[in-house]
């Protein structure tokens, strides 16, 4: 949840959080579905794969503005390669814009 906080606060506000998932996900206004990873690393998986195409589905006019997927560490090329497939925009090593100030 609170790398979805960071997106509302620092990209786009959400119009909606969907919780019925996993996963909490963030829908902007203009319909973009956007989903944060406090992963490492993602490797293309099953679960990955049926986790990624439940989503690409909340959007069936995808192909307008892609969804976004926000991921604390990386992806592999497999799963950059099937996201994009599906319409997904991902956004790799968010951990390396956040700092810690520690005055």
């Amino acid at each position: 949840m609170a790398l979805l906080a960071w997106y509302h606060l620092n990209q786009e506000p959400f119009d909606s959080v969907l919780t019925n998932s996993v996963i909490p996900t963030g829908i902007t206004a203009d319909g973009t579905v956007v989903l944060t990873l406090a992963t490492d690393h993602v490797y293309w998986t099953d679960d990955v794969a049926e986790a990624s195409d439940n989503l690409a589905r909340l959007r069936p006019d995808r192909a307008e503005r892609p969804h976004e997927i926000w991921l604390l560490g990386t992806a592999s090329v497999r799963c950059r390669e099937e996201l994009g497939a599906l319409g997904f925009v991902v956004h790799e090593d968010l951990a390396a814009i956040f700092t810690i100030d520690a005055t």
